[in-house]
């Protein structure tokens, strides 16, 4: 079976390689700036539910929480129970 080519006769790699990253897992993660840092502790101590301070902050629930913990500041009121381990079940 021959390369494919294009009208110029060139041939044409039709591999992926060039598209799909090859990177470690995390290569693409955003770095969090010290303003979204500030403000996701300022929505925090408001009590505005991780939801709705990952969509503010167009990062992914588990970025916020995880993010959240390295600054010890408590999850909002709402979200306590969901970061609680579950005892006894």
């Amino acid at each position: 079976m021959s390369e494919p080519v294009n009208a110029e006769g060139t041939s044409v790699d039709f591999s992926m390689s060039a598209t799909v990253s090859q990177g470690s897992p995390g290569e693409n993660d955003r770095v969090w700036t010290a303003t979204a840092k500030h403000k996701l502790k300022g929505l925090a101590k408001q009590n505005v539910p991780i939801d709705k301070i990952a969509r503010t902050l167009k990062r992914s629930v588990a970025s916020t929480e995880a993010m959240i913990a390295k600054l010890g500041v408590s999850p909002p009121a709402s979200d306590r129970s969901r970061s609680q381990p579950v005892v006894g079940v």
